[in-house]
Parts: C-alpha cells; sequence; structure tokens
C-alpha cells in the first residue's frame, strides 16, 4: 500500500513525497518463520524540464528516506529519473 503527492512552488520546481508500506509472513515449507515489515518514506525536490512537447517534463529529483524494514531503521538519500506527461 503506498501514494505519492506532490505539490508545484513554480511551473518547473515541486516538492513531493511519498510512502510505501508492506507486511510478508512466510508460509511452510520456508526457512524463517517471522513476519517482514517494510516502510519506505520519501521526500524529494524535483525539477520539471520540458520534453518533446508542451505537455511533456522530463523529470530529476532528490532527497531525504527513511528506510525501515522490520526492526532495522536506516537514513538514505531517495533519487528520482522519469519522464511526465500531463493529461
Amino acid at each position: 500500500l503506498g501514494g505519492r503527492l506532490g505539490v508545484f512552488f513554480t511551473p518547473r520546481w515541486q516538492v513531493e513525497a511519498d510512502i510505501e508500506s508492506f507486511s510478508l509472513s512466510p508460509e511452510a515449507p520456508r526457512v524463517g518463520t517471522a513476519s517482514v515489515t517494510n516502510r519506505v518514506i520519501a521526500a524529494r525536490l524535483n525539477y520539471n524540464a520540458p520534453f518533446l512537447t508542451d505537455r511533456t517534463r522530463f523529470i530529476v529529483g532528490l532527497g531525504p528516506a527513511q528506510v525501515d524494514v522490520s526492526e532495522v531503521n536506516e537514513l538514505g538519500v531517495s533519487g528520482l529519473v522519469g519522464i511526465r506527461h500531463f493529461v
């Protein structure tokens, strides 16, 4: 389960956050019996450059991320590269 939300504060610059979470429980005959929970929370500052048409953007973003896997919590970097087409 997850979601993503972004807000443009200029026509090219955007702040964005996303979260995803899931749990897995092993079934027999798996090696381990402990369930695993994973959650990722990320925030990025994105730049949307015009690309090919006036409705398409090339996106580059970077920001902090927190990854929680069961009992382990780590901080890291979240990156984004892609193409956005406005419908």
